[in-house]
């Protein structure tokens, strides 16, 4: 979902499962990465802002989301943009 730029996906498959993703998002993983991780990678801009939107301020900031997204090139994305407004 995160590779095709899915954010209705992302929303339906949550949906039709009845999982919330701030419950389960530290526990999900994708080629080692973190969903917010493997979205930036794909470019998966839609998909990335979803995440950050539906992900808490507390899992994000374990996650280090924000500290991945500078380190690996991804400064000046959108999605590291989003990062950066919810934190703050």
């Amino acid at each position: 979902m995160c590779m095709n730029n899915d954010h209705n996906g992302i929303r339906q498959s949550l949906h039709l499962s009845g999982m919330k993703l701030r419950k389960i998002y530290d526990k999900i993983m994708c080629n080692d990465l973190t969903l917010i991780q493997f979205a930036q990678t794909k470019n998966a801009e839609k998909a990335g802002k979803y995440l950050v939107k539906k992900v808490s301020k507390k899992n994000l900031k374990n996650s280090k989301e924000l500290e991945w997204a500078q380190a690996n090139n991804f400064a000046d994305s959108a999605i590291t943009a989003a990062i950066s407004d919810k934190l703050n």
